[in-house]
């Protein structure tokens, strides 16, 4: 007999960030966003599932790196403006304008 079991879990005080690699992209063009994923301590967590999201893009899904990071690669819209890109990890979750 085979037994299996699964649990979904929250780190405490996890904190994630997001940086932009470039400040300002024009529509159409290529435009980076690197999320972090740390522990209380500054530690990076890693291997942890994360799902990024904005209005127009096409959604992003992965987990963090050794360094804890997870890159997200999108194609800038058409329509110029603010974008907020949101991703969620870790029961945690952060805004990149």
């Amino acid at each position: 007999t085979n037994i299996s079991r699964s649990a979904t879990f929250s780190v405490v005080d996890a904190v994630l960030t997001g940086t932009a690699t470039s400040g300002i992209v024009t529509p159409g063009q290529q435009g980076v966003v690197n999320f972090k994923l740390v522990d209380a301590s500054a530690n990076p967590i890693v291997g942890e599932r994360i799902t990024v999201s904005a209005p127009g893009l096409t959604a992003g899904e992965g987990s963090t790196d050794n360094d804890g990071v997870y890159r997200y690669a999108f194609t800038a819209p058409t329509a110029t403006g603010n974008l907020a890109i949101t991703a969620n990890a870790a029961g945690t979750s952060t805004v990149v304008l």
